[in-house]
């Protein structure tokens, strides 16, 4: 399904497809401010759904991405602040749900999570099932983690 914003009721869309999780959420974020996503992920994370987040370093630091930032780290949500050595910017924009490691279902396209990103520019957001084995997405998060100077090991 594909839902553009603002026309469409894409927050209320995407927040649901979070609301699904039941194992395990993965996120690539260029822009990341949207506080209801901030709650819900805490929330998920606090009824047994593991979430782990890479998010782009310049942004990350802005002034309206820091608060949110600050509040998934002090819930304990384990998110990787990206840069690479070969790249400027961390420019995905994906959700992954999985379970017992595959990727179950994907949410991306142009959309920032942000106010403007949903609210206020023209975007699009692509919700999609999967039905083959697909274990690319789960490697956001650890490989990331494992080598913060690139993020070459997010793609395959």
């Amino acid at each position: 399904k594909t839902y553009f914003s603002p026309d469409d009721d894409t927050t209320a869309a995407f927040l649901a497809f979070i609301q699904k999780a039941k194992r395990e959420i993965l996120i690539a974020d260029y822009s990341f401010n949207l506080e209801p996503l901030v709650e819900l992920l805490i929330a998920r994370r606090q009824a047994g759904v593991s979430v782990k987040l890479v998010l782009d370093r310049s942004q990350a630091a802005g002034p309206s991405e820091r608060p949110e930032v600050a509040k998934l780290k002090a819930a304990g949500v384990p998110l990787v602040i990206g840069t690479s050595e070969h790249h400027k910017i961390m420019h995905n924009k994906f959700l992954v749900l999985t379970h017992k490691g595959k990727a179950q279902s994907v949410w991306t396209g142009s959309t920032n999570i942000t106010e403007n990103g949903l609210f206020g520019h023209l975007n699009c957001g692509i919700l999609c099932s999967i039905r083959s084995n697909i274990d690319c997405p789960h490697r956001i998060h650890d490989k990331h983690e494992c080598s913060q100077r690139s993020h070459r090991h997010l793609l395959c």
